[in-house]
């Protein structure tokens, strides 16, 4: 009995300290993205300022958000809802996703609207499960006065480097998700773009 007791302490030290050791890694893997997507966040502003100041931006005002205060992203089939916060600092990041400043009015015909997230360990949390959306799936974006709907077109996996997919689209009004791929890992990106319905 004496031994079956000891064998089942051990065991429990063992589960707790493997739980412990899973949290602190874990805690560790999301401390070092944060610290990769403070690097990528100041290489695309850079790309944008120079985008930016080689033509003048056109001013919107219908049907568009140009005020992020109060506004949500809501993905129905991957059960998110969070809030879209300008700017995507570490610490911006760490509480919501966050619109690369210099990019797109959301909602505007012929802007990219450039959304950073990062992909939490905690499931369903920021951009953990974008992964599994695919074309026709939707992109909520509510403020209190409006909620613009857009339809996923396009998922791909592509190098830090490829900066092609903060470009506008011509004649359309879309939104580029980006968050590191594969999850724990800031070797790639996973981008989803989607196109504005209404």
């Amino acid at each position: 009995m004496k031994k079956l007791g000891g064998l089942f302490i051990l065991l429990s030290v063992l589960l707790f300290g493997y739980i412990g050791y899973e949290q602190l890694y874990s805690f560790y893997l999301e401390k070092k993205l944060f610290a990769n997507t403070e690097e990528l966040s100041q290489s695309l502003r850079s790309e944008v300022e120079n985008e930016k100041s080689e033509k003048e931006i056109p001013q919107y005002k219908e049907n568009t958000i140009a005020d992020l205060k109060n506004v949500e992203l809501s993905i129905p089939k991957i059960e998110l809802e969070t809030p879209v916060i300008e700017g995507t600092s570490s610490e911006k990041l760490r509480v919501a996703v966050g619109h690369l400043k210099g990019t797109g009015i959301l909602g505007a015909k012929g802007q990219n609207f450039v959304v950073l997230g990062h992909r939490s360990h905690i499931s369903g949390k920021f951009f953990n499960r974008l992964n599994e959306l695919s074309n026709g799936d939707e992109l909520l974006f509510r403020s209190p006065d409006q909620t613009l709907t857009f339809r996923v077109i396009d998922k791909k996996i592509i190098e830090p480097t490829q900066l092609e997919v903060l470009e506008p689209v011509e004649g359309k009004s879309v939104v580029t998700l980006i968050t590191c791929h594969p999850m724990y890992s800031n070797k790639e990106r996973l981008v989803v773009i989607g196109e504005k319905i209404i």
